[in-house]
């Protein structure tokens, strides 16, 4: 067998396996106290109400039916190709060359994966988009906020953190002094405050930005922070701090968030874990 016709089937094998084991991983059986542990360490301190409790236990039974459905379907497709992967295994192991109905099976069968796999994770990343809904922006700032844990880190522990956790906090500080900030001092600062914001909207994305432009988006939103009453600024400060990422920080923040949000709130776990703090109100 030629190097090149080696290279393309270790491509060809070595990315089916990789597509297998990723879209294997949120199958993985974990220790379901430990889970239990984690999750209460975050849900317990978002200060759910009993409503969000029963729309999140509505979302995740959603979840638990498409996840079976993703691994029945996952197991008719490796079921299907595993007479054609011991047929390479055993004609690599001669040193033969492969035939193309065989490469063509195996590509076929990588490329159902990868459709499986994109399909599945869109479907959870719109569930998880679903619960975004049901949370108040303060407690999901704390969810971006939150590490996994048994013992809950130190800011788990003070409430009163809540909507003051994650990267966007020092956003929100300078949101409130601005907000604060009697006319004629903001008047006179307000070029030096949208500089230095500017600035560490570059050091934040790694970088150069577009100055000009993002004085005036910056402008923009520490306006509408000023004409907010003390009652709307507190309930938006969160919502205003986002909004001072760029667009396209924007987008990648979301699917992280998405992705977050699915991992606890639509784990099949939570769905015991609701039920029987339901069950004790």
């Amino acid at each position: 067998m030629n190097n090149l016709w080696r290279a393309l089937v270790c491509s060809i094998a070595g990315t089916m396996l990789l597509s297998s084991v990723a879209v294997a991983q949120p199958l993985e059986r974990k220790s379901e106290v430990r889970e239990d542990i984690r999750i209460l360490n975050l849900i317990n301190n978002i200060y759910l109400t009993r409503n969000q409790m029963l729309a999140l236990l509505t979302k995740a039974r959603e979840a638990e039916i498409k996840k079976k459905t993703f691994t029945t379907q996952l197991g008719e497709i490796t079921g299907h190709s595993e007479p054609s992967l011991k047929e390479m295994r055993g004609k690599l192991m001669r040193t033969e060359e492969l035939p193309k109905y065989l490469t063509r099976e195996i590509g076929s069968s990588q490329k159902r994966l990868h459709d499986l796999r994109d399909k599945y994770e869109e479907e959870m990343l719109k569930l998880g988009k679903d619960v975004t809904k049901i949370l108040n922006e303060n407690q999901l700032v704390m969810v971006d906020a939150y590490k996994p844990c048994i013992i809950p880190y130190r800011d788990l522990t003070h409430p009163e953190r809540v909507g003051q956790a994650g990267a966007a906090v020092g956003m929100e500080r300078l949101l409130e002094r601005i907000h604060d900030m009697p006319q004629t001092i903001y008047q006179q600062r307000k070029e030096g405050i949208l500089m230095g914001a500017a600035a560490r909207l570059e050091k934040h994305t790694h970088k150069e930005v577009d100055v000009g432009k993002e004085k005036k988006r910056l402008a923009k939103i520490f306006d509408e922070a000023r004409a907010l009453s003390d009652l709307e600024f507190d309930l938006k400060k969160a919502e205003l701090a986002q909004k001072i990422l760029p667009e396209e920080n924007k987008v990648k923040t979301e699917k992280q968030r998405l992705r977050k949000v699915a991992r606890f709130f639509l784990s099949p776990r939570i769905i015991p874990v609701l039920e029987e703090k339901l069950s004790r109100e």
